[in-house]
């Protein structure tokens, strides 16, 4: 269970799936899997009990994500792996608590791979990440600026 503080009057424990989708050496096919799972979103708002609260939660995540992903390219630039797997794990437990699933998909093929010492695959799934990560700051906006 992750527990979550959204500010100093609401919190709640949000459970955080450790299971994650088969990686391949060639990274996952995100093609098939949503940008944004409003499920995940309903879901956040139902535990905070405040869909307002579930967007913030949502806008403090996207709008911490790019300079999240320059950090990460640093520090994998720098073979400075124990630095790049701490912000991976922080990306991908955020990127699972507000639905974003291609980012939660990717961050865990960029893990596995730092993992198994897959140089050449964590720079290509690195720059996958990237790409999504721009797909999510993008749809994320769209999605909770234009729903009821």
């Amino acid at each position: 269970m992750l527990t979550l503080a959204v500010d100093h009057k609401h919190s709640t424990t949000h459970p955080v799936s450790l299971a994650h989708p088969t990686v391949t050496h060639a990274g996952p096919a995100t093609e098939s899997v949503p940008v944004v799972d409003h499920a995940v979103f309903a879901r956040l708002a139902g535990d905070l009990q405040s869909r307002t609260a579930a967007i913030r939660v949502v806008a403090t995540f996207r709008n911490l994500l790019p300079q999240r992903i320059r950090e990460l390219h640093v520090r994998i630039a720098a073979e400075d792996y124990a630095s790049a797997t701490t912000i991976l794990l922080g990306l991908n437990v955020g990127a699972s608590m507000v639905g974003a699933r291609r980012l939660e998909v990717l961050t865990q093929s960029v893990l596995t791979s730092l993992e198994q010492e897959r140089t050449a695959s964590t720079r290509s799934l690195l720059t996958k990440l990237s790409t999504e990560g721009v797909r999510f700051y993008t749809d994320a906006a769209h999605a909770f600026t234009t729903a009821a």
